[in-house]
C-alpha cells in the first residue's frame, strides 16, 4: 500500500508516521467493514485513497499559499 508513504511524503513527517497512519486507517477500514457490512478490501482502499486526497488538497491549497 503507498497511501501511507504518500502522506508521510506530503506532511514532510517520517517513516514512524507512516506506519502509525497505516495502522490506524487499516483498522478504521476494518471497523467500518465490519459496522457497515462492507467488502474489507474495498473498505481500505477507500479509505486510504480519501484521506490520501484529502492530504494532497490540504498540502496544495492551505500550505500552498503559505509559501
Amino acid at each position: 500500500l503507498v497511501a501511507p508513504a504518500l502522506v508521510s511524503l506530503l506532511l514532510k513527517k517520517g517513516l514512524l508516521f507512516a506506519w502509525i497512519y497505516g495502522a490506524v486507517i487499516n483498522t478504521a477500514g476494518i471497523v467500518l467493514s465490519f459496522y457497515l457490512d462492507l467488502p474489507t478490501g474495498f473498505s481500505l482502499v477507500f479509505l486510504q485513497a480519501l484521506f490520501g486526497i484529502l492530504v494532497f488538497i490540504y498540502v496544495l491549497f492551505l500550505k500552498g499559499f503559505r509559501g
